[in-house]
């Protein structure tokens, strides 16, 4: 099908659909392409566990709800997760997520380019997408499942998901990973593609290094899901060996998750 395109160049991002679960770092990512004279707009559809799907909720799933932020465009809408379907939920979220652009395309045009944030599913959607309309997408890859430095977040993507990623990476015009330590699994979908890495932004404007810092404690600060595949666990391990040499040292973690405790008992 032909591209419906309008007078001012757009770049969509979709990003992973756990929103506001996860992380929020493609909002920056919009925000620093907007300041840089580009329009952009976001398009989420949110997934809902089933545990904490609300009669309130029933009317965001087929909602098309439009709102601004910092001169992004936010289009948002949901979708109710199946209980043990894992299969199904990424065929009907994809469903549910073309349903959304198809919506967004009639009412703004198809974008130049689309920026996603994970193969998980978004990529794989974005592909169905691309492959329907002929819009381009460069995929950037984030998820800790796809680390080939634990066994745990290997065990995360199974043989039945291999069809979806294959789909989600080849499509794309360009594959971008936040982080070398991801490529070697990224490169079993894309084969000899070339992959680049660059990191996640940080904000210049929030995370200002001072003139002067103490030299004691020399702090170190890790922030994310406390889960295996995170590998907070071999950071400590790690640490203990660093601060052996180095008995000036501090290490702070920051984050939520089921292994909290259990890193709480390495660490003390």
């Amino acid at each position: 099908m032909p591209r419906q395109t309008t007078n001012q160049s757009r770049i969509l991002v979709l990003p992973s659909p756990h929103h506001p679960g996860g992380g929020h770092f493609y909002q920056e990512h919009a925000e620093a392409l907007a300041k840089h004279g580009y329009g952009v707009d976001i398009l989420i559809n949110r997934i809902i566990e089933p545990a904490r799907f609300k009669i309130s909720d029933i009317g965001c799933l087929r909602k098309f709800a439009v709102s601004s932020r910092k001169g992004v465009r936010h289009i948002h809408s949901c979708y109710r997760r199946h209980p043990y379907q894992a299969l199904k939920n990424i065929r009907d979220w994809t469903k549910s997520t073309l349903n959304l652009y198809e919506r967004y395309r009639k009412k703004y045009g198809d974008p130049s380019l689309i920026l996603v944030f994970s193969a998980v599913w978004t990529g794989y959607a974005v592909s169905e997408i691309s492959s329907k309309y002929g819009v381009p997408y460069v995929l950037t890859e984030h998820r800790s499942r796809f680390t080939a430095l634990r066994q745990e977040a290997l065990d995360m993507i199974k043989e039945p998901h291999l069809p979806f990623l294959d789909s989600a990476f080849k499509g794309a015009s360009a594959v971008i990973s936040v982080s070398d330590s991801l490529i070697s699994s990224i490169k079993r979908h894309t084969g000899d593609s070339e992959i680049l890495t660059i990191p996640n932004l940080v904000r210049t404007d929030f995370f200002i290094p001072p003139e002067t810092r103490q030299k004691a404690p020399f702090v170190i600060l890790s922030a994310g899901r406390l889960e295996s595949e995170k590998g907070m666990d071999l950071l400590i391990q790690a640490f203990d060996l660093f601060a052996a040499d180095n008995p000036d040292t501090e290490l702070r973690i920051i984050g939520k998750g089921p292994k909290e405790q259990d890193l709480r008992t390495m660490a003390a």
